[in-house]
This record gives structure tokens, C-alpha cells and sequence, in this order.
């Protein structure tokens, strides 16, 4: 029998160390697909958060909520709008 949260892949996070920051590979929270986004962070606060340390909104304060929404599930604003369309307007 399959579970539901066997459907779900593990997030596999890649990360690098750039000169912008921090550059993260993952999982997009649903289905096969992978997504990167090169983030404002360092390596040291990236490994505080990982390890529970304190709040993501505290430990990364000038994040976006887009991407501070890549990191819990690798989800991008492209990938966001093409998941779900905005519906058209009634008239």
C-alpha cells in the first residue's frame, strides 16, 4: 500500500557557496522537478536554521516571503504561477 507521504520526495537540498550568497538546489515540494535560487544567506545561518535554532523570519529577516517559501519547499514564484493560474475575473 503506498502512503500519501510516500509520494512526496525527500528535498535533497544541494547548496553552494557563491559570491552573492548562498545557491540551493531542491526538490520542489511535489512531483520530480528541481528548482535553484541563489539566496542572501550564509552557509553558517543556512546550518543554524537546519538545526532548529530559531525561527526563519529571525535567522533570515531581509528573506523574502518568496524566498523564504523556496526553502521550505522549493517552490519559485515561476513555478507558483504556472502551478496555479490566477482564474479569470467574472464579468
Amino acid at each position: 500500500m503506498v502512503r500519501p507521504i510516500d509520494l512526496i520526495a525527500p528535498p535533497q537540498v544541494v547548496t553552494e557557496v557563491v559570491p552573492e550568497g548562498l545557491s540551493i538546489t531542491r526538490n520542489v515540494g511535489f512531483g520530480p522537478r528541481r528548482a535553484t535560487m541563489v539566496l542572501p544567506i550564509t552557509l553558517e545561518d543556512y546550518s543554524r536554521w537546519q538545526r532548529k535554532e530559531g525561527l526563519m523570519q529571525d535567522i533570515f529577516p531581509d528573506l523574502s516571503p518568496d524566498q523564504r517559501e523556496f526553502m521550505l519547499s522549493g517552490i519559485t514564484p515561476e513555478i507558483w504561477a504556472e502551478t496555479f493560474p490566477p482564474e479569470d475575473e467574472e464579468d
